[in-house]
């Protein structure tokens, strides 16, 4: 659905000489979060060791604004957030010193930030999409009936003050396990979307081997100390195993040859190093150690 909406987005500037230009951010294959969970054995994240946010969503943003900057100097963003999305998402945004309706950017000094609906109720939100045609042409209707779905078909859009709204179940990832339960996926799949009991399934999975007491982690951490460390290969293995199964069974594409190469590669380099320590001064054959 985003890459529909954004082909039909940058077709509207060229057929009216906007001159905007349309990007989809992703991070590199060396950053992506199969090839550091499976290739680099990162554990899956937690509240405290939330590694993801970082790499897959902050660093990617982060790099094409700075490329930019080299040229324009400065630059703007705006952005979506509200204050009734949460209390802390309110707290945060109510601490912010604005002018002339921007802040500045907090990583980037060159960067001002934006909100442009950040007093918006969520009511107001859908009002606004489902009334008021896209620029870009069509209509909101699908993105509406995905979020109706993400709510187990519950979207009233304003019937009284204790109803709630489409906007109440918030996208993430569906890998994510840093969150107790995935109401999203689990509405997806209430409203049919069989792929869904698939992918839950494997989130359940990536919450077992998070878990020290399962057997799947090392027992020293990436900088030697003692405690729960990352995955150990037998873990990675079992994971990329059911990973490509899932694949099969869902027909989603969910991970990149690219990334197979660099997990591949990351194993080689893994099990070199293992050797190495184990036999110091040995050479070690390439071909066995594959």
């Amino acid at each position: 659905m985003i890459e529909g909406t954004l082909a039909r987005m940058q077709k509207c500037s060229q057929q009216n000489d906007l001159n905007i230009e349309v990007n989809l951010l992703r991070p590199p294959p060396e950053q992506s979060f199969w090839v550091n969970l499976i290739g680099r054995g990162y554990p899956p994240p937690n509240r405290t060791f939330r590694w993801c946010t970082q790499r897959l969503k902050i660093d990617p943003v982060t790099v094409f604004v700075n490329q930019r900057l080299g040229h324009w100097g400065e630059a703007i963003l705006h952005l979506g957030a509200r204050r009734a999305e949460s209390s802390s998402r309110a707290q945060t945004m109510a601490g912010r010193e604005v002018r002339n309706g921007l802040h500045r950017h907090p990583d980037l000094p060159r960067v001002w930030v934006s909100n442009p609906i950040e007093f918006l109720t969520t009511e107001e939100v859908w009002a606004y999409l489902l009334q008021k045609p896209n620029p870009w042409g069509g209509d909101n209707r699908a993105l509406y009936k995905l979020y109706s779905n993400a709510s187990d078909g519950e979207c009233p859009i304003q019937i009284d003050t204790s109803t709630p709204s489409c906007g109440n179940s918030r996208f993430g990832c569906w890998t994510c396990t840093v969150i107790d339960r995935d109401k999203a996926s689990e509405g997806l799949l209430a409203a049919g979307d069989e792929r869904m009991e698939h992918l839950i399934r494997y989130r359940e999975t990536l919450l077992e081997f998070r878990d020290p007491d399962k057997g799947w982690r090392d027992s020293r951490r990436m900088n030697g100390n003692e405690g729960p460390g990352p995955l150990l290969i037998k873990g990675r293995r079992e994971l990329l195993r059911q990973l490509l199964s899932l694949q099969e069974e869902t027909g989603l594409t969910l991970i990149t040859p690219e990334e197979l190469l660099l997990i591949q590669q990351m194993w080689k380099a893994a099990r070199d190093l293992t050797t190495a320590v184990a036999s110091p001064g040995l050479s070690t054959n390439s071909e066995d150690s594959s």
